[in-house]
C-alpha cells in the first residue's frame, strides 16, 4: 500500500493571527460633543476556538476615555457597541489586540489594530448686544460702545477672543483697547467686531455710524 497523503494543517504550522471583523462604520472626523457609536467586532482565528481581545481608547489628552455611561475604555471587551461622547479637540486612539489562547501561542498569534476619530470644531461663536448700538453721533465725540455677550458651543465666556477695530471716514483703521474712541471726521465710521473661539473659528460683525 503505498502511503497516505494528509492535508490536515497542525497548529505549528499557523502563521496567521487573529481577524477582526467590524460590525459598523468606524473612524473617520467628527465634531465636538458628538456621541461617537463604538460598533462591536467580531474576532475569530483560524485554529484557536478561544480568542482573547480587548478594546482601549484614549482622549486627546492621553488618558483612557469614559463611555456616556461611566465605563472606562481600558482593556474591555469589545464584543458589545458601546457609545461615547467626543467632548475634546484632537485625535482619539481606538486599539484593538487579541491573542491566541496559550495553547496555541507559538508564532504570528496575535493581532493588533488601532484607528483614530478626529475631533473638529466648525461652529463659529456669537456675540449679542446688550443694548442698541448708535449709528449716528456728532463729530468731535466721544462714542461709548455697548456691552456685549459672546457664546460658543465649546470655548469658555473667557476663551473667547474679542477684537473691535475702527475704520474711519478715510479709510483708516485701528483697534480698540477698550469701549470707547472719538469721532473726529465727518463721514461713514464702520466698528468690526472679530470674535474667534479656542478652535479659531471667527464671526465678524460690522456696524455703522454716520458722524456729522
Amino acid at each position: 500500500m503505498g502511503s497516505q497523503v494528509t492535508n490536515k494543517l497542525s497548529s505549528l504550522q499557523d502563521k496567521q493571527g487573529p481577524s477582526i471583523a467590524f460590525t459598523d462604520v468606524f473612524g473617520g472626523t467628527k465634531e465636538i460633543n458628538d456621541i461617537y457609536k463604538i460598533c462591536k467586532v467580531n474576532v475569530f482565528d483560524l485554529f484557536s476556538p478561544n480568542v482573547t481581545k480587548t478594546l482601549s481608547v484614549k482622549d486627546p489628552d492621553g488618558n483612557f476615555a469614559t463611555t456616556i455611561d461611566g465605563e472606562v475604555l481600558n482593556n474591555v471587551d469589545p464584543s458589545k457597541d458601546r457609545y461615547l461622547k467626543l467632548d475634546k479637540f484632537g485625535y482619539y486612539e481606538f486599539k484593538y489586540e487579541t491573542a491566541e489562547t496559550a495553547e496555541y501561542k507559538k508564532k504570528f498569534n496575535s493581532y493588533n489594530k488601532t484607528y483614530m476619530v478626529e475631533v473638529l470644531d466648525s461652529v463659529a461663536p456669537t456675540i449679542t448686544f446688550k443694548s442698541d448700538f448708535k449709528t449716528s453721533a456728532s463729530v468731535n465725540s466721544l462714542v461709548i460702545l455697548p456691552d456685549y455677550e459672546v457664546n460658543d458651543n465649546y470655548s469658555a465666556k473667557d476663551k473667547v477672543t474679542v477684537r473691535i477695530s475702527v475704520t474711519n471716514p478715510d479709510g483708516v483703521t485701528s483697534y480698540l483697547k477698550g469701549n470707547s474712541f472719538y469721532v473726529n471726521y465727518v463721514g461713514t465710521y464702520k466698528v468690526s467686531y472679530f470674535v474667534f473661539d479656542e478652535a479659531g473659528n471667527s464671526t465678524i460683525v460690522s456696524k455703522y455710524m454716520e458722524v456729522k
